[in-house]
């Protein structure tokens, strides 16, 4: 007998490998073993059910025992589902998720046993955001920023080139492969002109998001040069030119404004973004408790005056870590009672 919980672990870690490329689809993985636990085959799914991997031979090699299947979840259709047990011989499934009633019910009318929530927070997290789209009806909201030491994202003249270190900024690049979108406000487009890109990691770029309500923001900044889909929210007008969508949005108040660009994001199939600011914007976010999840960076500099820091609130330190001499703080929303 070999130790099922270390398997679902396996099966998770494969999961994550999905990060950034399963579209609106939770991440899942699977793990194929004999009886005593010797793994036939293994992989993650990015965007096709495990039926559909069956179909393209990915489980090649047969085995004359009788088999275990490891899944993070079940979200495929039973009847295929079947199919895939049959046809390998596979007598025993084992999900880090709960599975559907009747699901368990189908398996156990066909003999299969099924063993499920062996991991069921770490599954819950590891798709918070797919949750987070099917639960709220809109996107995983990360906050992101870097402030010095004496708690400033910037000086008084808005720069805030360079507060994190080189690897901090490399780290950056690679969330924001991992995400659909990535946000700013109007202020932190106008000075700091942001590219708001994938370019010290390999990976796509996250569709572009600014809130520029009265359209002051000037054409020539990188946000408008089209090497990348953006979408402009504003109170005046819709137009699309080359890459670039400006969105109108009819509520004059911000808070009504910027859940309607939540549910447009939601609407576009939009799962998850990063804010990356400004302080104005973040803090806005804190104070309506629209946010899931909170990354910020504290160097080793001091500015002794310039644009405090958000205020993280209602929110539990979830890691911790150093990246050389930055501190890397990451915090998860508490949901209110």
């Amino acid at each position: 007998m070999y130790d099922y919980l270390e398997m679902a672990h396996r099966c998770l870690k494969l999961a994550a490998l999905g990060l950034g490329k399963v579209g609106s689809s939770p991440m899942n993985a699977w793990i194929w073993t004999d009886e005593q636990g010797k793994i036939l085959s293994e992989g993650w799914l990015p965007e096709v059910s495990i039926f559909s991997k069956i179909t393209q031979n990915t489980f090649t090699e047969k085995s004359s025992t009788d088999n275990n299947l490891f899944l993070c979840q079940i979200n495929h259709s039973i009847e295929d589902f079947l199919i895939l047990l049959k046809q390998n011989r596979i007598k025993q499934v084992f999900t880090a998720a709960p599975t559907r009633q009747e699901t368990i019910r189908t398996l156990e009318e066909n003999q299969i046993f099924i063993k499920d929530k062996l991991l069921p927070e770490k599954e819950t997290y590891l798709n918070r955001r797919f949750y987070c789209f099917q639960s709220q009806k809109r996107p995983f909201i990360i906050l992101k920023w870097a402030e010095t030491a004496d708690g400033f994202i910037a000086r008084t003249n808005y720069d805030s080139k360079w507060i994190s270190n080189p690897l901090s900024r490399r780290l950056v690049h690679k969330w924001r492969s991992e995400e659909q979108a990535i946000m700013v406000g109007t202020q932190t487009a106008h000075f700091d002109n942001p590219r708001l890109n994938v370019r010290s990691w390999s990976g796509r770029d996250p569709v572009r998001v600014v809130i520029d309500k009265n359209l002051r923001l000037v054409p020539n900044l990188h946000l408008f040069d089209g090497s990348q889909a953006t979408l402009c929210y504003n109170l005046k007008q819709n137009k699309k030119a080359e890459n670039t969508e400006w969105v109108k949005i009819n509520e004059e108040n911000f808070l009504p404004f910027f859940v309607n660009v939540l549910d447009d994001l939601y609407r576009r199939g939009i799962y998850s973004i990063i804010i990356e600011g400004g302080a104005q914007l973040l803090n806005f976010l804190f104070e309506h408790q629209l946010w899931d999840e909170a990354r910020v960076f504290k160097a080793p500099l001091n500015f002794a005056d310039g644009i405090a820091a958000p205020r993280v609130r209602n929110a539990q330190q979830i890691a911790q870590t150093y990246l050389e001499d930055n501190l890397l703080t990451i915090y998860q929303k508490l949901n209110k009672k």
